[in-house]
């Protein structure tokens, strides 16, 4: 069988974008559905192997980790750049874990580096202090990151509502403010809990609302008191 390959600037135009890691995802799938014969079989997976390796060229390697903390296990996904995703607390390592792999970590897990390990540790033990970590965005589109960076800036202990987010960065869209909040990959580091509605509702979470009331308790956040 001929050697099967993608130009490389193909390879870039599929990877070089935020859903990258959702096109390795559907090139496993493509080796599930079309493994018919080894032919097909042997081809999808040169395409997923470039695939790979081209987001690692774009992105980085990543590595991937779990993390006991007093609320749950917590997975992430980092690269030598910084954090590029937190899995929210599960009760079990198992949970944990099989949540890291819908995201598409690698299967090898490593130990998280202290630089990342510590302050969550701190953090979730309930000292008053916000998690400072170095984190990788490169994959983001602009507007998400920029929506991010600025939930960011958030105090520890306070909070922020989308009106101010939205008009901060000079957008009339509040639901596109709140789509870019609620696909924050790196909840609790950026934190997207800290972001309630107008009227002092806690609204959507990706952990869910009980472990956004968990985290603002913790933090003992107080109410925005400027302009909602």
């Amino acid at each position: 069988m001929s050697e099967t390959k993608l130009p490389q600037d193909a390879l870039a135009v599929l990877v070089n974008q935020p859903d990258g890691r959702q096109l390795l995802r559907l090139a496993e799938a493509l080796i599930q559905a079309h493994a018919m014969d080894d032919d097909h079989k042997t081809r999808h997976e040169e395409i997923r192997q470039q695939l790979t390796l081209t987001h690692q060229r774009l992105y980085g390697r990543e590595q991937a980790g779990l993390l006991e903390t007093p609320l749950g296990w917590v997975g992430l996904i980092w690269t030598e750049r910084g954090l590029r995703r937190l899995i929210l607390p599960r009760q079990s390592q198992e949970a944990a874990l099989a949540a890291l792999q819908q995201e598409g970590a690698p299967a090898t897990l490593d130990e998280p580096p202290e630089h990342l390990a510590t302050p969550l540790r701190r953090y979730f033990a309930g000292e008053r202090a916000h998690p400072r970590l170095p984190l990788d965005l490169a994959a983001l589109p602009p507007f998400r990151r920029d929506v991010l960076t600025l939930v960011n800036t958030i105090p520890y202990g306070e909070t922020r509502t989308y009106r101010w987010i939205a008009e901060k960065l000079g957008v009339r869209s509040y639901r596109a403010v709140g789509q870019a909040v609620g696909a924050n990959p790196i909840p609790i580091v950026i934190p997207c809990h800290r972001v309630i509605a107008s009227d002092g509702a806690l609204r959507g979470y990706a952990g869910g609302i009980e472990m956004k009331r968990r985290l603002l308790e913790l933090e003992r956040a107080r109410p925005f008191a400027g302009r909602s």
